[in-house]
Formats: C-alpha cells, structure tokens, sequence
C-alpha cells in the first residue's frame, strides 16, 4: 500500500510539473486568435493603442519567464511593422502632439 501511495505521489508531481501555466496559455491563445499583434483589439490596420502596449508588454513578460522565442518574434514583428528603418513610427504624427 505504502508503495502505490508513493508511486501515485510521484506521478502526481510529475504531472503537475509538465502543466502550462495561465500566463503562457493566454500568450498562445491571443497569438493564435491574432496571427499578427497588430490585430489584438480587432484592428483593420497596424496601429498602436494602449490595449497593443499592454499586450504586447505580457507577452515579452512571457518570454522573460520562458524564454521561448516565438513570444519574442511575436512582438519583434510587430515592433518590425510599426517602425521604419528611419526610426518612423507608422501612422504617428508629432505635429497633433505638439503642446
């Protein structure tokens, strides 16, 4: 009995260690419902708004956690998507920022 106790102990453990945890199962779930981050939120066009900030900051918080690189590309291809060689930042235009 002491036996089967301990073996069930340990398949227990070993099950539980192999669970993916909440953080990476959002991270996956958006990244599949969004192919690219720049459809988080339901947009039509590349854009950058608050919800794609916080997003995409989890995300990297992810990868960070697990170092999984398809978090990181995730978000690098978005970063790719929105700013230029130049440094422009697509759609954002300083002058109707200007205090």
């Amino acid at each position: 009995m002491k036996k089967l106790l301990i073996l069930i102990y340990v398949f227990l453990l070993s099950f539980g260690s192999y669970a993916q945890k909440n953080y990476t199962r959002m991270a996956d779930s958006e990244m599949k419902r969004n192919p690219e981050a720049w459809m988080l939120d339901f947009s039509k066009a590349p854009k950058w708004n608050y919800c794609h900030g916080l997003v995409s900051q989890s995300i990297l918080q992810t990868y960070d956690k697990t170092g999984e690189r398809k978090y990181y590309a995730y978000i690098y291809d978005y970063v790719d998507t929105m700013i230029n060689e130049s440094g422009d930042i697509l759609g954002y235009k300083p002058q109707e920022y200007n205090i």
